[in-house]
């Protein structure tokens, strides 16, 4: 740490120096006036003046060359007296870092803890739902064996998931296990659809937050498709722009009111004003939606950076959309993408 010591007491000493002086003349100068010689005083406060500007003048520039060295690798290995500048930048976007980091953590635990509740012996819950479906089979009775089973995954992959990543073929498959549960209490009345656009490669090792496409699917139906009269449907669109990857969740339900719509929107445009995860449940909605779609795109920032998210678009009647923005996977990108998902 001596690199570091030794300029930060050469700079701060000349700092502190710059400023003595500037108070010395300008005292001098109030004591001129006072004297009755205002063409020394003036003297004297531009001289104060010419010194204010060079102090000035002479940080920014400073921190102007810390902040280029610091954006250009090429040349971190030339180090001159001022070069702990850009370390103390450096170690502000570490420090922000960090920060972004711990607050991912504490969204995915926020996120999973209505799971966690219930996990007081998950191979205990495993194993009364085969024995459930070993009976049904037995008596012949292949629907609740096949909807224990169901149960099952849905539970495993909500509760028993090791991380917190998962690719896009998995969250698929939890989405599919999901409406399968939902479609034996409502009598087959929703109907699942994708279009992937040629992204069927691409879903086996492209990782996002776990949990992810579950609660934007579980709000369609309880807020849109279950008011519904009649079946209802829910598309699920995937594909790629130059820059990056869009995921589309529309379904045909009743919509959102305009009213609601805009503090929806407000709330991810806002995602550090109120609580840190908002319900969706409130006094407009007949339940809690499990995971709040501000959580959803949280974690989707903090994992992707603050350029990705959601965007919801809605019309009475017309039904909703929730598009999911991430990054496209490139040639320059994939090996962060890798680092992440690691």
């Amino acid at each position: 740490m001596d690199h570091v010591r030794t300029p930060y007491r050469w700079f701060f000493q000349g700092m502190l120096a710059a400023v003595l002086i500037l108070i010395a003349i300008l005292l001098t100068a109030a004591a001129a006036l006072e004297e009755g010689c205002p063409q020394a005083a003036l003297r004297l406060l531009r001289t104060a003046a010419l010194l204010l500007l060079a102090w000035a003048g002479t940080l920014a520039a400073l921190l102007w060359k810390a902040r280029r060295l610091r954006l250009r690798p090429s040349d971190a290995g030339r180090r001159s007296g001022f070069s702990f500048l850009t370390d103390l930048l450096n170690e502000e976007h570490d420090l922000g870092y960090s920060r972004q980091e711990m607050a991912l953590k504490i969204l995915e635990a926020q996120a999973q803890m209505d799971s966690l509740q219930s996990q007081i012996n998950p191979h205990f819950l495993y194993n009364t739902l085969e024995s459930i479906r070993s009976k049904a089979l037995l008596h012949d009775e292949e629907e609740i064996a096949t909807m224990t089973e169901t149960l099952a995954r849905l539970f495993r992959y909500n509760i028993n998931r090791n991380g917190t990543k998962a690719s896009i073929l998995d969250e698929l498959e939890n989405v599919k296990n999901y409406i399968r549960i939902q479609n034996y209490r409502f009598r087959d009345k929703f109907t699942l659809r994708l279009e992937l656009d040629g992204l069927e490669e691409l879903t086996g090792s492209y990782m996002l937050p776990v949990l992810t496409l579950q609660p934007i699917v579980e709000n369609a139906i309880h807020h849109g498709l279950e008011p519904k009269i009649g079946p209802g449907s829910i598309l699920i669109r995937g594909f790629c722009t130059q820059s990056k990857l869009i995921l589309q969740i529309r379904d045909d339900g009743v919509g959102i009111p305009p009213r609601r719509l805009d503090e929806l929107r407000a709330r991810l445009l806002h995602p550090d004003s109120g609580e840190l995860i908002a319900p969706e449940g409130d006094g407009t909605s007949r339940r809690g939606s499990g995971i709040a779609l501000k959580n959803v795109h949280q974690r989707l920032q903090l994992f992707f950076g603050p350029a990705y998210g959601l965007e919801i678009t809605s019309a009475p009647g017309a039904g909703t959309q929730i598009e999911l923005c991430m990054p496209a996977p490139s040639a320059s990108g994939d090996r962060e993408h890798e680092k992440r998902a690691v």
